[in-house]
């Protein structure tokens, strides 16, 4: 009875969240800023509000894909900030990775630096701020922060990409995750990278007049 009651308020503070949300989103979409429809296994894009909500310096341009194989919720995304029109041309790739496996030392992994395949190449990822999500966790997994044209030029040719979690010395990835890797469609990605850079400089040079 104690898990089903923890599992029905996390549920019922996600709905409440998302409906916070969701009116944000049409006050943006109200306010002319881009905000895509989410259409799945295709990238979108979307202003999202960080910070000082009511200063655009703070807030950020998105590029997404929702879908992913192995855990539908887990987007893949490339986020923009919208400091100045030098920061519209790089972007952070990230994804969240969902867990049910209980194990409460998984906090302990923030601003922990993890092997992992990404289109089959070795990288290190970072994993961030392991919070508590429904009946499970849901940590960061920062990827790269890179310029928008080289992020297009590794994935060019390819129809998905798979990110995949590896052992090291450090971590062992079945201590902390049920599963090791997702995959992502990239239908889309180079035009909604495109168009999200475009959002970037518009916001700025509206914010300059």
């Amino acid at each position: 009875m104690k898990y089903f009651l923890i599992a029905f308020i996390s549920l019922f503070t996600f709905i409440l969240t998302s409906k916070d949300y969701e009116k944000e989103i049409e006050e943006l979409r109200g306010a002319g800023y881009l905000i895509e429809d989410y259409v799945d296994d295709t990238w979108v894009v979307r202003v999202q509000k960080y910070g000082d909500k009511n200063h655009t310096k703070e807030w950020e341009v998105h590029a997404s894909v929702n879908g992913g194989e192995m855990m539908w919720g887990d987007a893949l995304r490339v986020r923009i900030q919208l400091e100045n029109i030098e920061q519209c041309h790089k972007g952070n790739m990230f994804t969240h990775f969902y867990t049910y496996t209980d194990n409460k030392n998984i906090k302990k992994l923030h601003n922990v630096r993890m092997a992992a395949k990404f289109r089959e190449v070795d990288i290190i990822v970072l994993i961030l701020y392991p919070k508590k999500f429904l009946a499970g966790y849901r940590p960061i997994v920062d990827i790269t922060h890179n310029k928008l044209d080289d992020l297009k030029g590794f994935l060019k040719g390819y129809n998905s990409v798979k990110l995949q979690l590896v052992d090291n010395e450090e971590v062992t990835v079945k201590d902390y995750f049920d599963r090791d890797y997702n995959t992502y469609s990239l239908k889309g990605f180079d035009d909604a990278i495109d168009r999200a850079r475009n959002e970037c400089i518009r916001i700025i040079n509206e914010r300059k007049n």
